[in-house]
């Protein structure tokens, strides 16, 4: 699967300058962010298939064990794009995920259920 990095618009002299482990890019994909995904809303759940114990997230969270206290093992996207670190305050592996049902960590690229924080998409690219 590899691993995904954010990039905003600007120069990248090299790949260390967004922690990249290696200076090859074997996929891309252009996002923009279109009318109606400026409500940001997110579940996340405690166990597979979107059950037991739940959060909300509506905003940025550079730590989400302050707020959850629990693996993140599924979570639901009701609105606008987010991407989950795993680890905190933005660092780690990346994963971009859509509004759309996630009911295993694995369905959005993860191999554990390990999200350190958590940050809105807010900038067109």
């Amino acid at each position: 699967m590899g691993n995904q990095y954010f990039l905003k618009e600007g120069e990248y002299p090299d790949y260390h300058v967004w922690t990249g482990i290696s200076d090859s890019i074997k996929s891309c994909l252009l996002l923009s962010l279109q009318k109606g995904l400026d409500v940001y809303r997110l579940r996340v759940y405690e166990k597979d298939d979107c059950t037991g114990k739940m959060t909300k997230f509506m905003n940025d969270c550079t730590n989400v064990h302050d707020h959850f206290c629990y693996p993140i093992r599924s979570c639901q996207v009701l609105g606008g794009l987010w991407l989950f670190f795993e680890k905190t305050d933005y660092r780690g592996k990346q994963y971009l995920l859509k509004p759309g049902k996630y009911e295993r960590f694995t369905d959005w690229g993860s191999a554990h259920g390990t999200i350190g924080s958590l940050k809105r998409v807010m900038e067109t690219l």
